[in-house]
């Protein structure tokens, strides 16, 4: 709540968590997330779509060092490669291929595959093979994956 009075500020946060409009991350730092809903609806100009692309990247950027703190970060990663995986923003497409690293070393696979498969269409749609390639590798460790758990009775559409 730039340029606001503490005081004002902190109201306003507040009638926003009481509808459930702004989910609280760290109540120690004041961090916090808007709604997905309440931010599509917000529709953000290019630039700051690009200032939270990057931001998610820089947080996400060392994940395999802290891989389960970074979880939090999946959610703002979905909303940061929604947009720009589709024009092959290069950033979208470090987060949307790291974020789909973590998610598969935490054992969400599926969502591992939707961000896979982001990378997969945003280099077929730029025509950069090499993308694609790794979108598509990536997406067949995945169902490698799914393929053993299946076999061996460890998963099922209620686990994944």
């Amino acid at each position: 709540m730039s340029g606001s009075e503490r005081g004002d500020s902190l109201d306003a946060l507040q009638g926003l968590y009481s509808r459930s409009l702004v989910v609280e991350l760290d109540r120690v730092s004041r961090r916090c997330r808007l709604h997905a809903l309440i931010r599509e609806a917000a529709c953000p100009r290019d630039d700051i779509r690009q200032r939270h692309a990057r931001l998610v990247w820089q947080h996400l950027e060392h994940w395999k060092n802290i891989p389960v703190e970074s979880a939090e970060y999946i959610e703002e990663a979905e909303q940061a490669t929604r947009v720009l995986t589709s024009a092959a923003e290069d950033v979208g497409l470090r987060i949307a291929n790291s974020v789909g690293s973590l998610a598969r070393a935490l054992g969400r696979v599926e969502e591992a595959h939707e961000f896979y498969q982001r990378v997969q269409e945003a280099g077929r749609q730029s025509r950069a093979q090499g993308l694609a390639a790794v979108g598509l590798g990536n997406q067949a460790l995945i169902l490698k994956a799914w393929a053993g758990w299946v076999r061996r009775g460890r998963w099922s559409r209620s686990t994944g």
